[in-house]
């Protein structure tokens, strides 16, 4: 981490960087905003480019999380130094240095979670902004990424079928047409309707107990097994 004078962040900003100021450290989070990673959009971050944005972080309006500050210092790029303080220029330890590098970074992480011990829930609960490799192999990695997309053309063809095979069971207050030979389309009546909204709100209130009360609670340190399996249901979320 360098030092950087206001003329030099005045640079970054002409060539269209997304330069953030907070208690005179300076903060690059263009790939961030680019990447549209931000809750609120690209727009609200450069309404502050070149500003110090500590207050904004603390405003009523939106107060960050301590999650958001940690994960901000990924974005460091030096400490801001006035014209006279360029020869008091010194280097700033990254936030989190320590407790990122209990693991190595290059390698999969599903082996080396139990690795952390009790740093454990204190390294899943600090987010980073960098590549994360799960498995060795690199079949099992490929399937740890799947595109928004794959979740509708997968799931939305086995919800219709199994919709289809309530109807056909419940036969005889269901409307029906043919559309192809003996083959029939069902259209739910009311009672169906009020059903499955039933169900959708059933699950919707069993996935976020699911959530709140198993996936919340930190496994204990001195087993391994129940580290990583918390680590691929939930703890990689909260990373």
């Amino acid at each position: 981490m360098e030092a950087i004078t206001e003329q030099e962040i005045d640079c970054l900003i002409k060539k269209g960087s997304i330069i953030f100021i907070k208690r005179n450290k300076v903060y690059d989070v263009s790939e961030f905003a680019n990447q549209m990673k931000h809750p609120g959009g690209r727009e609200v971050l450069t309404e502050h480019v070149g500003k110090d944005v500590a207050s904004v972080m603390k405003g009523a309006t939106h107060s960050h999380s301590q999650n958001a500050y940690k994960l901000m210092e990924g974005f460091c790029i030096g400490q801001l130094v006035k014209e006279e303080d360029e020869t008091q220029e010194k280097e700033l330890p990254p936030q989190n240095e320590e407790i990122e590098s209990l693991v190595d970074w290059n390698k999969a992480m599903v082996w080396q979670v139990q690795k952390l011990g009790e740093k454990y829930e204190n390294w899943i609960h600090s987010p980073v902004d960098r590549p994360m490799r799960i498995f060795q192999t690199t079949a099992m990695e490929l399937l740890t990424m799947t595109p928004w997309y794959m979740v509708l053309v997968i799931w939305v063809p086995v919800m219709t079928l199994f919709m289809q095979m309530s109807l056909r069971k419940w036969g005889n207050d269901i409307i029906s047409f043919e559309v192809i030979g003996d083959h029939k389309v069902f259209i739910p009546d009311r009672s169906f309707s009020l059903v499955f909204l039933l169900g959708l709100l059933l699950w919707t209130l069993i996935e976020y107990c699911l959530h709140r009360f198993l996936f919340h609670l930190v496994p204990p340190s001195s087993s391994p097994t129940l580290m990583r399996i918390h680590f691929l249901l939930h703890g990689i979320h909260h990373k």
